[in-house]
């Protein structure tokens, strides 16, 4: 097992310890009971995202190339992304994601 494979069953042990934890003490009001698992399933997300070697970063000022057609595509979007993956990839990303090319972006990290 490599060291990367074995921070990820790490993880997700402790998600799933965290996950168990929730359940047991869940309130047993349906809508209270889905927020809770919601909070606690963003803590899990949180935990791992950093972990695992993703960053937040924010792209802005989007242009996109829509071949003349009148879409409702984002200036702005947030996006997770590997840490040594932005520069080339998050053109990629926000193209798969949405389904048109970027012509022009600004990128930071948050």
């Amino acid at each position: 097992m490599t060291e990367k494979n074995s921070k990820i069953r790490d993880v997700v042990k402790k998600v799933e310890s965290c996950a168990m934890v929730c359940l047991a003490s869940q309130p047993s009001d349906d809508d209270a009971c889905e927020r809770h698992l919601v909070r606690a399933l963003a803590k899990m997300a949180e935990m791992t995202k950093g972990y695992l070697g993703l960053v937040e970063v924010e792209a802005f000022n989007i242009r996109w190339e829509t071949d003349g057609k009148k879409v409702d595509l984002p200036d702005s979007f947030r996006l997770f992304m590997q840490a040594d993956d932005i520069e080339d990839g998050i053109a990629d990303a926000l193209s798969d994601r949405f389904g048109w090319l970027v012509k022009s972006l600004d990128w930071r990290r948050l």
